[in-house]
């Protein structure tokens, strides 16, 4: 009774330090505050992610269909590479002042 006890506790504490994980990008038992420019900054990688997911899969069925890059829609692929550079650019600035701010 007491190992189940125990092991059902410590399945609570992970799924608990997995939900933060995912919420903050941080391991912790304790709750993380996170600043608006850090949640903003978490919110611009995971669009980032997913931008460079699209480019990468549109990529592999160009391969599939046997197409080179060039002749896949050209519009959508600049659209989402214009897409992604805005994105770096506004996470470098996050960056820059998130340094800042913790200095």
């Amino acid at each position: 009774m007491n190992r189940i006890i125990v092991i059902v506790v410590i399945l609570c504490l992970a799924g608990y330090m997995f939900h933060t994980y995912l919420e903050t990008g941080r391991i912790s038992i304790l709750p993380v505050k996170l600043t608006p420019a850090e949640k903003e900054m978490l919110r611009l990688e995971k669009k980032l992610k997913t931008v460079n997911r699209e480019l990468a899969l549109m990529e592999r069925q160009a391969k599939e269909i046997g197409l080179s890059m060039a002749q896949v829609t050209i519009a959508e692929k600049d659209r989402l590479e214009q897409q992604k550079r805005e994105l770096e650019a506004q996470i470098s600035e996050l960056r820059v002042t998130l340094e800042t701010d913790s200095r």
